[in-house]
């Protein structure tokens, strides 16, 4: 096949210029069919998607640093021995609005239910040492394979043994590990459809959102109700999805039963291609 893939690409390029003008006429081409049908009654949506697709990303690899600062860096700077966590300017900008709403308590109980890879459970332990605060850190991941990066990254930055990570499957586990335990602070990036991340994973745009999203949903009430029950009655429940669908969103924020906050990554930085983060946060327990 690669003589085909050959002359494919050079043909590609010979007609640069006139394909790079008749996408930037018509954006819808790179949503495809299927998305522009979903989201032709969300006009705003559909237009921050083509815009994301078109943008080309920040030249450098974003990162956290030791300090728990979001940094942009070179490849050669990536390979010193430096502690650097890979973290998109999405999640950066999600962790910084976190960080004004978390409880002011020198001591913290956090636990986070869809925990891997880390990125942002090792910027929050950096964020509260920094503070001068404590806290005392579960992770659980339902996927081996995602649970074994997660132990690699907290072993990389030494939080292996700070931080209890176990294999856990938030709605579906039998056992009662987490039974009587209540935190004040619950992070929870549910398994979402994605449509936040077309800009970096294009893959999406074969998959048909619609019949994905009727098995999500299913996911994701387990899932929250497994978790609200252990939110301290003055403790926050942080839910994020990397997703843009609004029905999707809509979903999520009526299992919370209550939203006291909102985020957009795309508001945050709307000159970016970000990773399409939305959250919200709800402060207080069921009781």
């Amino acid at each position: 096949t690669s003589g085909i893939t050959n002359a494919f690409l050079r043909s590609t390029l010979r007609k640069k210029e006139a394909l790079l003008a008749d996408l930037t006429a018509r954006p819808e081409i790179l949503l495809g069919p299927d998305l522009n049908k979903r989201w032709e009654k969300v006009p705003e949506v559909k237009a921050r998607m083509e815009r994301a697709l078109a943008l080309r990303p920040e030249s450098g690899i974003h990162v956290i640093n030791e300090g728990g600062n979001f940094e942009t860096i070179s490849s050669e700077e990536l390979k010193s021995k430096k502690l650097y966590q890979a973290m998109d300017p999405g999640s950066a900008a999600y962790l910084e609005w976190l960080e004004h709403l978390i409880a002011p308590k020198k001591e913290l109980k956090i636990f986070d239910a869809c925990a891997a890879p880390g990125g942002k459970l090792i910027a929050l332990n950096r964020i509260l040492r920094r503070q001068g605060r404590t806290a005392r850190i579960f992770a659980t991941e339902a996927k081996f394979n995602r649970m074994q990066r997660l132990k690699d990254n907290l072993k990389r930055w030494s939080l292996h043994q700070e931080i209890d990570s176990s294999l856990y499957a938030w709605g579906e586990a039998n056992d009662e590990e987490y039974n009587e335990a209540q935190f004040d602070l619950i992070l929870a990036d549910l398994p979402c459809t994605g449509s936040g991340t077309l800009h970096t994973r294009p893959d999406l745009l074969l998959e048909n959102l619609s019949n994905r999203l009727k098995d999500l949903k299913v996911l994701q009430t387990r899932i929250v109700n497994a978790i609200l029950p252990h939110l301290k009655g003055d403790g926050l429940l942080a839910v994020s999805l990397c997703s843009v669908d609004p029905e999707e969103i809509a979903h999520v924020e009526a299992l919370l039963g209550r939203v006291d906050a909102r985020f957009s990554s795309f508001k945050a930085e709307p000159e970016k291609a970000v990773e399409g983060i939305t959250a919200m946060v709800r402060l207080g327990s069921l009781s």
